[in-house]
C-alpha cells in the first residue's frame, strides 16, 4: 500500500466576497500546495451614520417620524406650534392645529419636544426616535385647567382647593403646573380665588 505524505499546508488568504455594510464576506483560505481549502466570515460592517448618510456606502440614514394625538386648550382654532431641538438648536417645527400632529424626515437621535400654544402652559419632554413611526400623544393645557379637560369650571377649583388644604394632592407635574393659575410659581388660596372669580 503506498499513502502520500500528509500535505504541510501552506494556506494563503483571498477575500472571495467583499464585506459591505448589511452583508457579510467571505475570507477563503487556500493550500498552494495541494488546493484544500476552508473559509471564514467576515462580519457585515454595519452602517456608520453622518449627517444622514453612511459613510461608507452613501445610503441614506432611515427617518423618523414623531405622531401622535393633539389636545390643546386655549383659544379654538389657534395653533399649536411642536418643535424638536438639539441643544440650542431647533431642528424641526410643525404647526397643528387639528385633533393630531405628525413631525417628519427626522434623523434619529434623542431631541426635547416642546409644544406651546398661547395662553396654554408649555410642555417639554427629552425624547429618543428610533427608525420609522414613533408615537406621542400630547396635551397642552390653560393656567387653572387642574383636571386637563380644557374647561375652567367648578372641577378645577375643587381640585386645586382640594391641594392647597392638602386633603388630596395632584400628582401629575404637568397638571401641577397648570394648577398655579396665577403663575406665580405657588399654589395657595390666591389661585382658589382668583380661579372662582374667573
Amino acid at each position: 500500500i503506498i499513502s502520500a505524505d500528509p500535505c504541510e499546508h501552506n494556506y494563503v488568504p483571498e477575500v472571495t466576497q467583499i464585506a459591505t455594510c448589511d452583508k457579510d464576506g467571505i475570507l477563503t483560505y487556500t493550500c498552494l500546495k495541494c488546493d484544500d481549502s476552508y473559509t471564514l466570515v467576515i462580519a457585515a460592517q454595519g452602517h456608520n451614520y453622518q449627517n444622514g448618510a453612511c459613510s461608507r456606502c452613501s445610503q441614506k440614514q432611515p427617518a423618523s417620524v414623531l405622531k401622535g394625538s393633539l389636545s390643546a386648550g386655549g383659544q379654538a382654532g389657534e395653533q399649536t406650534l411642536i418643535s424638536l431641538s438639539q441643544g440650542d438648536k431647533e431642528l424641526h417645527r410643525v404647526d397643528a392645529s387639528s385633533d393630531s400632529y405628525a413631525v417628519t424626515d427626522i434623523l434619529p437621535g434623542t431631541y426635547t419636544m416642546r409644544a406651546t400654544k398661547t395662553g396654554c402652559v408649555p410642555v417639554s419632554a427629552e425624547l429618543t426616535l428610533e427608525d420609522g413611526e414613533n408615537l406621542l400623544d400630547i396635551k397642552v393645557c390653560v393656567f387653572g385647567d387642574v383636571n386637563g379637560d380644557h374647561r375652567l369650571n367648578i372641577g378645577d377649583i375643587s381640585k386645586l382647593y382640594a391641594h392647597v388644604r392638602g386633603s388630596r394632592r395632584l400628582q401629575d407635574g404637568y397638571l401641577l403646573i397648570c394648577a398655579d393659575y396665577n403663575a406665580d410659581a405657588t399654589l395657595n388660596l390666591r389661585d382658589v380665588t382668583q380661579l372662582y372669580a374667573f
